[in-house]
């Protein structure tokens, strides 16, 4: 019955059982049948190279059988920045996939290991792409401790800001 479901739509797995959503061949059945129900497989097999290759294969990447897990997330976050949300915690510990992720979509920061919403090069990618991110990181880095507090955002990046940003960015003292 959760197999007819997932059929129509892959985010009807997200209603599976646990016990289904850690059963290897099971997810290797579903993501062949919907690429992206990879994401609500268990995070061990979120992190499985079969289970990557079956659903980003399903779902056109050009993937190879000889890639490791890693770089079929790279090749993921590289397509869509938001699968780091659903990514294994192993990716989001994992700096060139979190760049890889925000780099196509600032908003993937929010799903980065905590460590590198702080991080310099990884919050300016965020940014650059969306703008808005920063807003969001601001309020959330120490101030003491920040790599941002002797950092010009618009000369670092070299990018013009919106008015609402740039003004923004003066009210804080950046």
């Amino acid at each position: 019955m959760v197999l007819a479901a997932i059929v129509t739509d892959g985010d009807f797995f997200t209603f599976a059982a646990d016990t289904l959503k850690s059963d290897k061949q099971f997810v290797l059945e579903v993501v062949k049948i919907q690429g992206s129900a990879w994401k609500y497989a268990s995070n061990d097999l979120k992190n499985n190279k079969d289970i990557l290759f079956a659903a980003l294969k399903k779902l056109g990447l050009p993937v190879d059988v000889n890639m490791t897990a890693r770089k079929l997330m790279l090749a993921e976050v590289s397509q869509d920045g938001e699968s780091l949300e659903f990514a294994a915690n192993t990716f989001k510990q994992d700096k060139e996939v979190i760049l890889a992720a925000v780099k196509k979509n600032g908003n993937a920061l929010k799903s980065a290991a905590d460590a590198f919403k702080q991080d310099k090069e990884v919050v300016l990618a965020a940014v650059k792409i969306n703008g808005q991110v920063w807003e969001s990181v601001r309020f959330s880095l120490k101030e003491e401790s920040s790599p941002f507090t002797t950092f010009n955002l618009s000369e670092d990046m070299g990018i013009i800001l919106p008015d609402k940003l740039r003004l923004f960015l003066i009210a804080f003292g950046f």
